[in-house]
């Protein structure tokens, strides 16, 4: 079976180096010290560049030459800075903030349960701290990481509680129990769908069409639970970070429900227009 490229990347002297740098000389060096690792890898590391190529010829249509190459150096820093950033937040160093928040602290006083979907956006594992402001008792639902040095976890709050996505369906039913006994649950929901699936939405992105999971939807449908979709961005040179919340979403009914798909079109209109 093929490795993600992540499963590749992320030696443990190279983290820990990171993680020195980060004690000694503070965040915002220790990030400007990612941009140099990452202009090796763009100019080096040609599977990470081909595994950039789709996102970067989306994102930025006719893009070629040293125009590509800028952008590869510019994604991979951005990635390394999520990283480092991820790692302060696991220690309390990072200062965050909120955006367009006052819905999500009205539905986290409520007794039901409440889905809040990121998405592999910006500084997205530092996000998971995030999670930290609720009232609710928390749980995160998502692959586990088979590579330790870049988990995505390592940012949550120790109070949390991780559902991992396995073969099978007791994770769907671990994820419903959560929503049906009041928990927020943190996913990611622009993980893509396979071309043949049947449990995905086809939907507008950022000039073209991507396939969305149904799946967060859908338990959110079954257990009565609203979805707050949310971004993270890196706040200006001093590395802050901002958590933008989109406006609640309610989906309805089944895997056919139109509800369920205007739903999943709303989250990906939510992600472009961050992008």
């Amino acid at each position: 079976m093929k490795r993600r490229l992540s499963e590749t990347r992320g030696p443990a002297a190279g983290v820990a180096a990171f993680r020195i740098m980060l004690s000694v000389l503070g965040l915002v060096r220790t990030c400007r010290f990612a941009h140099v690792v990452a202009f090796f890898y763009a100019l080096f590391d040609r599977s990470a560049r081909e595994s950039a190529r789709p996102y970067l010829q989306r994102r930025f249509p006719g893009i070629g030459g040293l125009r590509f190459f800028r952008a590869c150096w510019k994604l991979f820093a951005s990635q390394g800075e999520a990283l480092v950033m991820a790692e302060a937040a696991s220690r309390g160093m990072l200062v965050s903030k909120e955006r367009n928040s006052q819905e999500f602290h009205s539905l986290a006083k409520e007794s039901r349960g409440l889905v809040l979907a990121g998405a592999h956006f910006g500084p997205w594992q530092a996000a998971m701290r995030y999670m930290d402001s609720s009232p609710k008792p928390r749980c995160f639902l998502a692959e586990i990481d088979k590579n330790a040095e870049v988990d995505k976890f390592h940012a949550l709050g120790e109070s949390a509680r991780v559902i991992p996505i396995r073969n099978g369906t007791d994770w769907v039913l671990e994820a419903y129990d959560a929503l049906e006994h009041g928990f927020a649950l943190g996913l990611l929901g622009d993980r893509g769908a396979a071309a043949d699936s049947v449990a995905c939405e086809r939907v507008p992105f950022l000039g073209g069409s991507a396939r969305f999971p149904l799946f967060p939807f859908l338990i959110a449908s079954r257990a009565g639970a609203p979805v707050l979709p949310f971004v993270a961005y890196k706040d200006g040179p001093k590395r802050g970070l901002v958590v933008e919340i989109g406006p609640p979403l309610r989906p309805t009914g089944g895997r056919r429900s139109e509800s369920l798909r205007r739903c999943v079109r709303e989250y990906a209109a939510f992600l472009e227009r961050a992008a």
